[in-house]
């Protein structure tokens, strides 16, 4: 089984609103979105929907939402404003190619010396 980079991530929300432009979709475009963000949210790499300018156009316009999405979950209550922190350094890592730490441990780590 493969280590997972997101530990902390529980997902991708796909939300209700986008059921009809999602039907009108060809199948095999609404499997490789679906595919696509589950991906992206595990590996932080964006797709490759350059063949496929429904999927192209539909992933420009979903991306930043699963992103806000992703934001709030670390700014929730379970994670503090340590979440904004540790959003950020998990996507410098993910920049360049190194697996960032778990939310636990990367607090260990990096804020023991930071106020409660």
């Amino acid at each position: 089984m493969q280590k997972k980079k997101y530990e902390d991530t529980p997902g991708v929300i796909w939300h209700v609103d986008l059921i009809e432009a999602l039907e009108d979709l060809p199948p095999e475009t609404r499997d490789r979105l679906f595919m696509g963000s589950l991906y992206y949210r595990r590996d932080g790499i964006e797709p490759d929907f350059s063949d496929d300018p429904f999927a192209k156009m539909f992933w420009r316009l979903y991306q930043p939402r699963m992103d806000y999405d992703e934001a709030g979950f670390f700014n929730s209550k379970k994670f503090g404003s340590l979440g904004g922190k540790y959003r950020a350094y998990r996507q410098e890592c993910l920049k360049n190619g190194e697996e960032p730490f778990g939310f636990e441990l990367w607090k260990e780590v990096f804020m023991k010396d930071e106020p409660p």
